[in-house]
C-alpha cells in the first residue's frame, strides 16, 4: 500500500491533525511555520501541504514541490497561494470556507452586546474603582431591527441567533432564493431600480408611506447598484428602529419670511385685479357695463373695508 506524506504547519488545530494521523496511508509531519528558504528545501518531499495564511506559497516554491498534488487551506482565503501557478502545475487547492462561520457569528454578537450594554466602559470604570451603574444601563436587543447585507453562511448564522434574541431581521441579498429567506424567517429587502421607484414617497419598513418635503425619498446616483440599495436599506432600517416618529417633523410647520412674502404678493395681486375689473366709474373690464366680478375672498374683504372707510 502506497503512503502519502503530508506537511502540516501554521499551528493547525489539534483535532484536525489527529484526524489526519488516524488514516493509515498518511504520514503526517507537523512543524511550526517555516521560513521561505527552509520551506523551499523541504516541500519537494511531500504529496500534500496543509497550512493557514501565515505560510506564503508563491510560484517559486510551488515549482520546487515536484510531488505536490494537493494544498489544503485551513480557512477561507487563498490569497497566500499563487493560484495560476498551482493550476498550471496541476495542484489542487482545497479551502474550508465554513471553518470559522460559527466563530464569526458569535464574535459579532459579542461585539454587539458589548456595544449596546457598554461592557468596555463598565470594565474600565470598575478597574478605576467607580460604580457608574446608572450610566451603564444600555438597551435591550429584543424588538430592535437588524439589517444583514449578504445572507450567506455567516449572515444565516447571525440571523438564527438574532431570532433567538427576539430581533426584527431584514436582509438584502439578490443571489439568495425566497425559500431561504422564508426558512430563516427574514424579511427580504428587494432591489428597486431608480426608473421604477416613485419620486417623493419614502417607504418605511413598517408598511405605510409618508409624503412631504422632509420625507421625500432621495434619488441617489447609481441606484441600480446592489451596494446602493443595501446602503439605502440600512438607512431605512435605522429610521424604523427609532420608530415612526423619526420620520416626522420635530416642531410645528411654520411659514418662513419667504412664505409670508409670497402670500403678501398673492393678496396684492388679487386686489389689483379687482380694482382693474371695477374701474374708476364702476364699469367692468374693457368698458363693458355692469358690476365687476371678484372671486378672491381676500380681495372682496379688502374692497369692502376700503369702501366703508371712504363712506
Amino acid at each position: 500500500m502506497s503512503r502519502f506524506r503530508l506537511l502540516v504547519t501554521d499551528e493547525i488545530d489539534r483535532e484536525g491533525v489527529d484526524r489526519l494521523r488516524a488514516e493509515e496511508e498518511f504520514i503526517v509531519d507537523e512543524v511550526p511555520t517555516l521560513p521561505q528558504a527552509e520551506l523551499a528545501e523541504r516541500i519537494g518531499d511531500y504529496d500534500a501541504f496543509v497550512g493557514r495564511s501565515a505560510t506564503k506559497l508563491p510560484a517559486a516554491i510551488l515549482k520546487r514541490g515536484t510531488k505536490l498534488r494537493v494544498i489544503g487551506r485551513a480557512g477561507v482565503g487563498t490569497d497566500n497561494i499563487d493560484i495560476p501557478a498551482a493550476t498550471e502545475l496541476g495542484i489542487a487547492i482545497i479551502n474550508a470556507p465554513a471553518g470559522n462561520t460559527i466563530a464569526v457569528a458569535e464574535l459579532f454578537f459579542g461585539a454587539l452586546i458589548g456595544l449596546v450594554r457598554h461592557v468596555p466602559r463598565a470594565a474600565r470604570s470598575m478597574r478605576e474603582g467607580r460604580w457608574d451603574r446608572s450610566d451603564l444601563l444600555g438597551t435591550e436587543l429584543r424588538g430592535r431591527c437588524l439589517a444583514i447585507v449578504g445572507l450567506g453562511r455567516i449572515g444565516s448564522e447571525v440571523a438564527l441567533r438574532a431570532r433567538a434574541f427576539g430581533m426584527n431581521i431584514t436582509a438584502f441579498d439578490p443571489y439568495i432564493t425566497d425559500e431561504r429567506f422564508d426558512l430563516l424567517r427574514v424579511s427580504r429587502e428587494r432591489q428597486q431600480s431608480a426608473r421604477h421607484r416613485p419620486r417623493g414617497v419614502a417607504v418605511q419598513p413598517s408598511g405605510h408611506t409618508r409624503h412631504g418635503r422632509a420625507q421625500q425619498a432621495a434619488r441617489l446616483p447609481g441606484a441600480d447598484c446592489p451596494a446602493d440599495d443595501a446602503a439605502r436599506m440600512a438607512r431605512r432600517v435605522a429610521h424604523a428602529d427609532r420608530g415612526p416618529a423619526a420620520h416626522r417633523r420635530r416642531g410645528p410647520r411654520r411659514a418662513g419670511v419667504r412664505g409670508r412674502a409670497r402670500l403678501g404678493r398673492g393678496r396684492r395681486a388679487a386686489e389689483s385685479r379687482a380694482r382693474r375689473l371695477a374701474g374708476p366709474a364702476g364699469r367692468g373690464r374693457r368698458g363693458c357695463a355692469g358690476p365687476a366680478t371678484v372671486d378672491h375672498p381676500t380681495a372682496r374683504r379688502s374692497i369692502r373695508a376700503r369702501r366703508s372707510r371712504s363712506t
